[in-house]
């Protein structure tokens, strides 16, 4: 199949996927006055996308062309005691590369199970995730948490299985009993980066509550976790840790928080027999919270133990409520037993108008890593504006940056990686939107230097259902 095939095979797709799913407009507000509405939501949508260096080499291999096809449907059901959410999702994609050549596959696909079922004292929950993602097509900046692994340029495949069971009783006594469990799976296939390894962790957790009145709660928590990882010196790490805290309110406006225990961790290497790391020691949190006219100040000092060490931290932190946004301002300092001490600190910042939004977040983090046990450095950078241009027409702009320093290797690797995104959306009636943007990746590492790609797209997709 040629790019130019592809290409009217998917002008063919998305104008037929709008005859054979739009609904008459006055059909479907008929039905809307007329009928319950359903406990499913329904997403489809037809894209095309190309991009002159999908895998971020240095020189680029060539451009690569994609029709995807995206699908997703959910279900709820909620009867004020107990809530179910279901939802299935996948892309699958025509290629025209000019490294496989053309291939078809289904190469992203979402499972979720949330359950939740809450009394008047006693609280259950089960939830369960498996995602997988083309590394390739995939912006590790979209997300939330980020590591040392999701930087990588490596193609290939990463699937996420995580499971949690919970369980808490005793919400409203004197005494209460809480316990999760939890465990992950991170799965990598045909990939060519050897810090892209599988990985296992498994947490126990079980704490005991005890409330005295109304102003504070003491907690006896007991947690037990194992990692296990696929890299070359084959690493198990158990981590145990007991801890007593307790929660007061001094006054409506000013809290304290004290966490006193010990922790253990110890890390072996089976591809090593007889090289063992154990940390153990004293862990504890000091944090006193005050509630002000406009916001909280608060000041928080943590002393942790970790495979690498000691790791002690103190944080000020200070959230403003504007009339129409919010900025929230943290400064502290991190210091530990094989390293420095470094500055952390973030800025958040949004406001709204009446017809456009703007977010900026600036945030530095230090960390233990654990795929590799080094102490990592993470400093993020996004910044993001939405602008209704008219009743049915809205851009979007997304800035994202981020570098991660690990301290403690020889060469003391830093990565990073950037991205923008600039799209424009536009509502075609009856649940229809076209959607057509750009975006930019770029990527720069200490040992391989410094990569970057151009992408166009343009998206056709419906959502209906029941809301979210």
């Amino acid at each position: 199949m040629t790019r130019a095939t592809m290409i009217r095979s998917g002008s063919t797709l998305i104008w037929a996927a709008l005859a054979v799913l739009g609904l008459d407009v006055s059909v479907a507000q008929a039905q809307d006055q007329t009928s319950p509405q359903l406990p499913f939501r329904f997403e489809i949508g037809q894209s095309l996308r190309v991009t002159d260096n999908i895998r971020l080499n240095r020189q680029s291999q060539g451009t690569t062309t994609a029709l995807e096809t995206t699908g997703r449907l959910g279900y709820r059901f909620s009867d004020g005691i107990q809530t179910l959410d279901l939802e299935a999702g996948g892309v699958f994609r025509l290629l025209d590369d000019p490294v496989e050549g053309n291939d078809s596959k289904l190469s992203d696909a979402d499972l979720a199970l949330d359950y939740l079922r809450e009394g008047a004292n006693a609280r259950f929950e089960v939830q369960s995730r498996y995602a997988r993602r083309d590394l390739a097509f995939d912006n590790p900046l979209n997300g939330d948490g980020l590591t040392d692994q999701d930087l990588s340029t490596s193609t290939g495949t990463r699937a996420d299985v995580t499971h949690l069971l919970g369980f808490e009783t005793g919400l409203n006594d004197p005494f209460g009993l809480r316990a999760n469990l939890s465990q992950r799976e991170r799965r990598y296939s045909d990939t060519t980066d050897s810090d892209l390894f599988d990985t296992d962790t498994t947490t126990g957790e079980v704490a005991g509550l005890f409330r005295f009145g109304q102003t504070s709660v003491l907690e006896l928590n007991i947690l037990q976790s194992r990692y296990e990882a696929q890299n070359t010196a084959r690493t198990v790490r158990d981590t145990r840790r007991v801890v007593l805290g307790l929660t007061h309110a001094f006054s409506e406006i000013t809290t304290l928080e004290f966490d006193l225990g010990h922790a253990d961790v110890e890390e072996r290497f089976d591809a090593i027999p007889g090289l063992e790391n154990r940390e153990s020691g004293v862990v504890t949190t000091l944090q006193l919270s005050r509630e002000r006219r406009n916001g909280v100040v608060s000041a928080r000092l943590d002393s942790n133990v970790t495979q690498a060490g000691r790791r002690n931290t103190f944080e000020v932190s200070r959230r403003f409520v504007l009339p129409t946004g919010a900025l929230s301002l943290s400064l502290g300092v991190i210091d530990g037993s094989t390293t420095d001490p470094r500055a952390i600190g973030s800025i958040n910042y949004r406001q709204d108008w009446r017809r456009s939004s703007f977010r900026a977040v600036l945030r530095r983090t230090g960390s233990v890593s654990e795929t590799n046990s080094t102490v990592t450095e993470t400093t993020r950078l996004n910044i993001g504006y939405d602008l209704e241009l008219n009743p049915i027409s809205r851009l979007s702009v997304d800035l994202r940056h981020a570098n991660i320093h690990e301290t403690g290797l020889a060469a003391d690797p830093d990565r990073q990686r950037s991205s923008l995104d600039v799209s424009l959306t536009r509502d075609l009636g009856n649940d229809w939107n076209f959607v057509t943007g750009y975006a930019f990746r770029r990527s720069d590492q200490d040992d391989t230097g410094s990569a970057h790609s151009n992408a166009v797209f343009f998206t056709l997709k419906r959502e209906f259902g029941a809301a979210n």
